[in-house]
């Protein structure tokens, strides 16, 4: 499935990436320029902004379909 800009992407992969790279929720919240609610409402709900994804995925350095689990485009 692809998801379009428009649409909210599910982040199931988040939290393991997070603790790959030792970081705390804080800390990658910091990093990203996120807060920490945001980190864990993607890490328990699943969902997130594009904006926050390209974000987090920049600061694991992994691409935002390895956090998604899908191919998706960022038309933006």
């Amino acid at each position: 499935m692809t998801s379009t800009t428009g649409s909210v992407p599910r982040t199931p992969h988040l939290e393991r990436y997070r603790k790959w790279r030792a970081f705390s929720q804080a800390d990658l919240a910091r990093a990203a320029g996120l807060s920490q609610r945001t980190i864990f409402t993607a890490e328990h709900d699943g969902s997130i902004s594009l904006r926050s994804l390209r974000k987090l995925a920049e600061v694991l350095d992994v691409e935002p379909s390895d956090l998604t689990g899908e191919q998706w485009h960022d038309d933006a």
